[in-house]
Order: C-alpha cells, then sequence, then structure tokens
C-alpha cells in the first residue's frame, strides 16, 4: 500500500492510501497454505504489505477489538493498522469497489439482512467470527417498554453506521418502527437529556466514556429488549446488570437485551482472487497468536471469541484451509451443553428462548467456563 505524496479526497473523505495491495509492489508471502509448519512470526514477516483495518468509531467496543487484532498481527511481524470508516453494507460495497482496505469489523447481522448485500456474499467473506456486542437503548425517564418507541424519535446512530444498520434490521424484527434520527454519540445524548429524543441505540456501551458520563445523571436507563424464538440463529440473548452499566442499571438489577453478531470481513477477497492469497498472512497470525489474546491479562471480552465458529456469512478461503489444517477438538463443556439443550428441548414443551435461558443461568450458577 503507498501513501499519497499529497492530500487526496474522494466522496468528501481523505484518502491516505493507494494502490499497491492488489498484489503489486509488494513482496511475495507464503500463505498457510505453502508452510503449516511455519512458525507464525516466520509466516508474517515475509509480507510487507501493510493491512488495513477498518472499524467504526461509534462502537467503541468494535474500535477496541480492530486495534488489538492489529497488535497481534503486529507482534507476528506483520504491517497493520486500524482506520476509521463506516462499516455498513453499502460501505463496504463501496471499499470493495474503490479498494477501501483489507479488512472490515462489521456486524454479520445488517450483511445478512440486507438484499443488496448478495454480492457481497463472494467478494467480501469473513476472516473470522468476532464477540457478540449487545445492542444497549438508553432512554429517558418515562420510558419503560420498547413498544412506546414506536413512532418517536430514536437516535441509531450516524447515518449508514454499524449502529444504524444493525439497529434497523433488529426493530424490523421485533416489530417496533420508531421514528428514525441520526445522531453521533456525544450529541444524542445531549439530545436525550434536553428531552428532543426518547431514547438512543448504542453499540459498546460499557466501553464508552461518553456513555458512562451522562448516565452519572440519574436521568437515563437501560431498556429491555425482548428475545423472540424467529431470532435465533441471528443473534444471542444478553443480560446486562450494574457492573455493566453503572447508572444505567440498578446495581441489583439486571437488563435484558440481544446482542447483534460481529466478524472481521476481507475487502474484496473473493476465492481465488489475489486478493485473498494476500490475506493468508493476516488470517495466520490471529489464529496462531490468539492464546494471547485469551491470557489472564487480556480483555475478559476475548473470552467470548471463536474465531472459527460459523456465521451467516462465507468464509475467507485462507479461514477455511487453516481450520482444515488445524481442526479442533471438542469442547467437552459445549457437547455437554448442547445434549442438555436437546434433552430439554425433547422432554419440554417450553420454547426455545425459555430452554436456553434456564441453562444459561444453570451454566453461570455453577461457575463452570461458559461454552
Amino acid at each position: 500500500m503507498v501513501r499519497y505524496a499529497h492530500p487526496v479526497f474522494k466522496h468528501g473523505h481523505k484518502v491516505l492510501y493507494h494502490g499497491a495491495w492488489r498484489g503489486h509492489g509488494h513482496a511475495s508471502h507464503k500463505s498457510a497454505d505453502d508452510d503449516s509448519d511455519a512458525t507464525p512470526t516466520k509466516a508474517a514477516s515475509s509480507s510487507s504489505h501493510e493491512f488495513i483495518v477498518l472499524v467504526d468509531t461509534d462502537d467503541a467496543t468494535s474500535l477496541r477489538m480492530a486495534t488489538e487484532l492489529v497488535n497481534a498481527a503486529k507482534a507476528a511481524g506483520l504491517k497493520a493498522r486500524a482506520w476509521a470508516g463506516k462499516t455498513s453494507p453499502s460501505a463496504l460495497a463501496h471499499f470493495v469497489a474503490t479498494d477501501g482496505g483489507d479488512f472490515m469489523v462489521t456486524a454479520i447481522d445488517a450483511l445478512a439482512a440486507d438484499p443488496k448485500a448478495s454480492d457481497l456474499r463472494a467478494k467480501a467473506p469473513l476472516a473470522a467470527r468476532l464477540a457478540n456486542e449487545p445492542l444497549v437503548v438508553i432512554a429517558r425517564a418515562g420510558v419503560d417498554d420498547v413498544k412506546q418507541l414506536d413512532g418517536r424519535p430514536v437516535s441509531f446512530g450516524a447515518a449508514d453506521g454499524v449502529v444504524d444498520d444493525s439497529g434497523q434490521a433488529l426493530f424490523s424484527k421485533l416489530g417496533v418502527a420508531p421514528k428514525i434520527v441520526h445522531e453521533e454519540v456525544g450529541a444524542a445524548l445531549a439530545a436525550l437529556a434536553a428531552g428532543k429524543l426518547d431514547a438512543m441505540l448504542v453499540l459498546g456501551a460499557d466501553e464508552s466514556r461518553a456513555v458512562n458520563q451522562a448516565a452519572k445523571s440519574g436521568k437515563l436507563h437501560a431498556l429491555a429488549l425482548p428475545w423472540r424464538d424467529g431470532l435465533a440463529g441471528h443473534y444471542a440473548p444478553a443480560r446486562l446488570n450494574g457492573k455493566d452499566l453503572p447508572h444505567l442499571v440498578a446495581a441489583d438489577a439486571t437488563v435484558n437485551t440481544i446482542s447483534v453478531p460481529f466478524g472481521l470481513v476481507a475487502v474484496d477477497a473473493a476465492d481465488g482472487s489475489e486478493r485473498a492469497d494476500q490475506d493468508a498472512p493476516f488470517v495466520a497470525a490471529l489464529f496462531e497468536r490468539h492464546q494471547s489474546l485469551l491470557s489472564a491479562s487480556a480483555d475478559p471480552k476475548w473470552r467470548e471469541v471463536n474465531f472459527i465458529a460459523e456465521a451467516d456469512w462465507p468464509r475467507l478461503a485462507p479461514t477455511r484451509d487453516w481450520i482444515d489444517k488445524h481442526p479442533a477438538a471438542a469442547d467437552p463443556a459445549l457437547v455437554e451443553f448442547r445434549t442438555k439443550a436437546k434433552t430439554a428441548a425433547a422432554d419440554s414443551g417450553a420454547t426455545a428462548s425459555a430452554i436456553a435461558d434456564k441453562l444459561y443461568g444453570d451454566l453461570l450458577r455453577s461457575g463452570d467456563a461458559q461454552p
């Protein structure tokens, strides 16, 4: 990738780099196919390409995870950096068409729900599954049920941002149609405090300084989102408490919400493309050094991540190759959890969500590791 020697703007945004990432002007590298016994550092350092990971700064959790992914790649000898940008399906389509980066941290639910994203299934495959992020609805006093937001002003973050697309996809499934307003986090919090909004949607709320500061007023609270069986396969139920969201949830209370699945997708890296081959060292670096992200000193959020987990999105070829060469042993906790779920479903007339909620509660009370 080559930095422009003079300022260049496209579609109102300053473009810092151009061109070289399509396989021109960089040294050759070994892919995961070339030498499965190579150490991560040797495999990665054979590439002189600088990898760009795009991330929406409206989501504090995604921004942190993108930074830590970049740091893991750097530790393996790669050149990499996180770069702020929109991560909606339309933004991804734009980056695919205009050489706009190598990878993107984005919400998989928004991609899967976008009818115009079918072409992206081949051109922007999944490099790695990341964590589910709870979508938090922050409401003003007097708003106690998500159904009250029907027809009322609610901020969905910046237009065409990750919160906007995920929020609209999820609220459509919930059957709630608010009056959508587009404000960035700081402006939305101010409008909420002034009574100009009834609520706002936030991803990464627990890591947002602006949210934590505004919550100290005591005038805002996290609103529960109801789980429905139809959401299974695309989303996951989540439960937040006062430790997760100080001042937004009472110290002795919990709030149920819905988590959005996130992933690291490769930009313009269809099977058989030069770009897909170029991405192989980055994938190998992440997979082979993932233990550093799971250490006792690392952020606990990484313990929820399973890079090789399935998702409703095709996998990048180097990811498939790496997984095929490194089959994982069965996780006893996961096998036991699935067995219990099948038995409960067969023996009980309860809904799937009720069964999952009971099993998850039993797991938490037992103190065992979560699958």
